[in-house]
């Protein structure tokens, strides 16, 4: 059954404007053709088997875990980002530490944060996330099983030589693009949100 629960069980889910007293975690289970937006700050998150997904997580001030998804597109701000054997995922991180990939990944995709929303400084302070700190997204930490090709510029001297992918790859300059959150508090704090973007977005 797919589903997607935060603790504690009276936080809104879905772009709550608002930060609770205490840290909550979050998890998503085996959600398909959705857009998910987790709009606050989170101790912990958990996604796993989901399939054809956009989600936004404001802020993880410890660890967000993904496994077993196929087509997702993340955008997280986090101090670490542990990722298994997902395909065809793309991952847009502000983070301070690097991305560890464990096992079979496949046609994965790292890229910079790319969003902005109304309360993003405010949570980013809260998970003690440091914008100018965020910028571990393209050094990942490839552990376990890894694809094997042959790899065509051997030699005949070097005949035994393979490469080896890890099927993460940095997404091209040319494939990237931002991303809108449609959720605004109110028209009159534009100017302050548009002020904002720019110290906030990590």
């Amino acid at each position: 059954n797919a589903c997607c629960s935060t603790t504690p069980k009276n936080l809104p889910v879905f772009g709550s404007p608002r930060y609770a007293s205490s840290t909550p975690c979050a998890e998503i289970t085996s959600c398909s053709d959705s857009v998910i937006y987790l709009l606050e700050p989170y101790h912990y998150v958990s996604i796993s088997g989901c399939v054809d997904c956009t989600i936004v997580v404001g802020a993880c001030a410890r660890s967000l875990r993904m496994e077993q998804c196929e087509r997702v597109t993340l955008m997280c701000a986090t101090k670490r980002i542990a990722v298994r054997s997902c395909f065809e995922c793309t991952f847009h991180l502000g983070i301070a530490n690097q991305p560890v990939f464990i096992g079979d990944n496949r046609k994965c995709m790292l890229a910079p944060y790319n969003t902005y929303y109304e309360h993003l400084l405010e949570h980013l302070s809260a998970a003690h996330i440091n914008p100018s700190m965020c910028n571990a997204w393209d050094r990942p930490v490839i552990i376990g099983a890894d694809v094997t090709i042959k790899d065509q510029q051997s030699t005949w001297k070097q005949s035994g030589v393979v490469r080896i992918s890890s099927g993460v790859s940095l997404i091209s300059p040319d494939a990237f693009t931002p991303f809108i959150v449609p959720f605004r508090e109110s028209a009159s704090r534009e100017d302050d949100a548009v002020g904002a973007t720019t110290q906030a977005n990590p």
